[in-house]
């Protein structure tokens, strides 16, 4: 049996996901700023808590975020992520020949990128691990370590 949800049923993520978000954007954008994204997605005022929030409302947010901010990362990472960065790293990830090739691909790429973390691939008989390593004194946010493997 598969389950069909049916046109008026929207995928959405949790609010707890924005909300991890919104405070990453608070420390990049300012407020005036982040407000008028929110508004442009139709998430202005209070949000019930426990809430969830459309898939198009998170696309759209990504994308006027990561170009008026330059940074397809949006601040998470210690120098901006240029426009076309995540472009190429998905060509390139296509490419490879097996899922494992593709991890490496993946973790060499933002080893390139990245001055404040280094992803470290891990591979084992029966399972691969992919860690995200600070090089210094930070710390990994949730949002940013949810964001890069996605």
């Amino acid at each position: 049996m598969i389950f069909d949800p049916g046109p008026d049923i929207l995928p959405t993520v949790s609010r707890a996901f924005l909300e991890d978000w919104l405070q990453v954007l608070r420390q990049h954008c300012p407020p005036h700023q982040l407000a008028g994204f929110l508004d442009q997605i139709g998430l202005v005022g209070s949000a019930q808590p426990g809430g969830r929030v459309t898939h198009d409302q998170i696309v759209r947010l990504y994308q006027l975020v990561a170009v008026e901010t330059g940074d397809e990362m949006m601040g998470l990472w210690s120098r901006p992520i240029r426009t076309g960065t995540l472009k190429h790293l998905c060509a390139s990830m296509r490419g490879a020949s097996s899922l494992s090739a593709a991890l490496f691909r993946f973790t060499s790429f933002w080893n390139l990128l990245l001055d404040d973390f280094q992803l470290v691939l891990e591979t084992e008989a029966d399972h691969i691990c992919i860690l995200l390593a600070p090089r210094g004194q930070d710390r990994p946010q949730r949002f940013g370590h949810m964001f890069l493997l996605k």
